[in-house]
């Protein structure tokens, strides 16, 4: 199942390609220093070697932060075959201080309930960029 989550306005917008699943707004503003301190975070630890449990950490902090408002990412997570994760920004925007900090998140660490989301062996996760 492929979701979209891409600038819209003064919003970071979530969509699913199935259309049954209600779309999230989450303020810009408030994303951005959230956003900016998960990339920060994974950074040092990937330099630290700071292990799985503080990535596991960042990738459920991502996870509750797109879930907790509607339980977008539990419906996303919940449909059938692979699980795509396309991070949209316009070309254009590429200087844009909300595009590049919604690009340099650690979407690929994203883990929900039941762990990363690319540890599971039956559902495929991709994170397009």
């Amino acid at each position: 199942m492929k979701a979209t989550i891409e600038l819209l306005g003064s919003d970071v917008f979530c969509s699913i390609e199935d259309t049954r699943t209600p779309e999230q707004r989450l303020d810009q503003e408030s994303a951005l220093p959230l956003l900016r301190d998960w990339a920060q975070r994974y950074d040092v630890a990937v330099r630290a070697n700071s292990g799985a449990d503080t990535l596991r950490l960042i990738g459920r902090e991502l996870w509750d932060w797109l879930d907790k408002p509607s339980g977008w990412a539990a419906a996303w997570s919940a449909g059938t075959g692979a699980r795509v994760l396309d991070i949209c920004v316009r070309p254009d925007a590429l200087e844009d201080e909300a595009a590049r900090a919604l690009l340099d998140a650690p979407w690929e660490l994203l883990a929900g309930p039941q762990g990363w989301l690319a540890e599971d062996a039956v559902q495929p996760f991709e994170v397009v960029r």
